[in-house]
């Protein structure tokens, strides 16, 4: 997908979305679709430009609160994270996520991340 795909997909699955602006330009995107209401999974995403992750601190400190704020309502959150996307990855494991082991998903390396609550 492209970015705008992506971004079009996420906002029409997901229960809950926000946009992150910084200085009134939007510069991410997040939110989780449901999986499993009875087994409390959501499918927690984030799309990201280069400039918004330039703010790294500013993200650390809103996914903790969105990510607690999510686990209220999804014992379990789940994705995906591409394999190469150290940055990413580093972001995933300081909100409590396990990042897993490396898989191949449509030819690309991915690892699966979940949180419990």
């Amino acid at each position: 997908m492209t970015p705008r795909e992506a971004l079009r997909a996420g906002i029409q699955t997901s229960e809950t979305c926000w946009t992150v602006k910084i200085d009134g330009r939007p510069e991410a995107m997040f939110g989780v679709v449901p999986v499993s209401v009875l087994e409390g999974r959501g499918r927690i995403w984030m799309l990201m430009t280069d400039d918004g992750a330039r703010q790294h601190r500013a993200i650390v400190r809103l996914g903790n609160l969105y990510t607690a704020a999510l686990a209220r309502h999804y014992r379990i959150l789940e994705n995906h994270v591409h394999a190469r996307n150290d940055k990413a990855i580093r972001w995933l494991s300081r909100l409590g996520f396990h990042v897993g082991a490396v898989d191949v998903i449509r030819g690309q390396p991915m690892r699966p991340f979940t949180r419990l609550s």
